[in-house]
């Protein structure tokens, strides 16, 4: 079994990259690292904006399409279709 959790910090951004061979591993790192997030948050009295906040699914294989259902603060989060990551435009399939 592969896991990976990496967190990345970049001025007021963060970016968070969780990656996993097997998509039951990775919904639970995922939940793990919400929960890991949600309390640093908490200890630095910082709040997400839910506005900025979202996941994207990202996969080098051709596999079943798994619906990603990610909950943070109650709300489900929103998926995307693509994101920059410092200053690289990344798209689902890579691209």
């Amino acid at each position: 079994m592969h896991i990976l959790s990496h967190t990345i910090l970049y001025a007021d951004d963060i970016k968070i990259i969780v990656t996993s061979t097997n998509y039951n591993n990775l919904y639970k790192t995922l939940n793990v690292t919400h929960q890991l997030i949600s309390e640093w948050l908490h200890m630095k009295q910082l709040v997400l904006n839910k506005n900025k906040t979202f996941a994207i699914s990202i996969s080098c294989v051709k596999s079943p399409t798994h619906t990603l259902n990610i909950i943070c603060n109650n709300q489900n989060l929103t998926l995307t279709e693509s994101t920059d990551f410092l200053c690289t435009h990344l798209d689902t399939n890579l691209s």
